[in-house]
């Protein structure tokens, strides 16, 4: 018998692909009998899972958003730690930059050295300022965005059990959001991840199976209305 289509006998049980047949194929929708459409437990589930990853992003970017002020220190940081290492190349090699030449018959470990002082930059006070806007500035945009997308994770799943149709369009388009500014690199962490799959599985478990056919059911209701 084979796994994914059956075996051929008349007593065939189902494979894989027929699972996913039935479960995208169109369902027929029962009589509407006027009483309140209750919402299945995959409807129930898409509804927690978009709650917690609303949660998640929410809490991220209040965490980002206090850790605003040791962005600033690590910056700083990092620009003392810069010019140490260049102010070292100056003692050690007589400078730093594209424009240090590598005298001829020096040793393996010279020349190492003055490979790596190659490598710096010089950087004015204007050039530091404004990279320190620039990356202030990109912080800032990832701790709105993800701000704006955790709210409106917990509102599409909060309302996602009452059928509403904006609730599954606006978790697909978040859905869309996290995973190309994953793509981007412009959100990157483990738990932004984490948060994405979980809106991802709610997206499917609301659009196939009996999710699918729970919104059918609102839709037709209000067709009829």
């Amino acid at each position: 018998m084979s796994f994914l289509s059956g075996g051929g006998s008349g007593d065939r049980r189902p494979g894989i692909f027929d699972s996913f047949r039935g479960a995208f194929a169109p369902q027929q929708l029962p009589e509407d009998d006027g009483r309140p459409i209750v919402a299945p437990r995959s409807i129930l589930i898409a509804s927690a899972l978009s709650l917690v990853c609303g949660v998640i992003l929410a809490f991220l970017s209040v965490l980002g958003l206090t850790q605003l002020g040791s962005y600033e220190a690590d910056f700083d940081k990092a620009v003392a730690d810069y010019r140490t290492q260049t102010s070292q190349c100056v003692t050690d090699v007589g400078g730093f930059g594209s424009s240090l030449v590598i005298p001829p018959g020096v040793s393996d470990d010279q020349k190492a050295r003055y490979e790596t002082c190659q490598q710096y930059v010089t950087y004015s006070d204007a050039d530091i300022a404004s990279i320190r806007e620039s990356q202030k500035t990109q912080n800032i945009v990832v701790i709105a965005v993800l701000m704006i997308i955790g709210l409106a994770a917990v509102a599409a799943g909060w309302f996602l059990r009452s059928g509403a149709r904006w609730t599954r369009r606006t978790i697909l388009g978040l859905v869309i959001v996290l995973l190309v500014s994953i793509m981007l690199r412009v959100l990157g962490s483990i738990l932004i991840l984490g948060a994405s799959l979980l809106l991802v599985v709610a997206v499917m478990l609301s659009f196939v199976g009996a999710g699918g056919l729970f919104f059918a059911r609102h839709r037709a209701r209000r067709a009829a209305s």
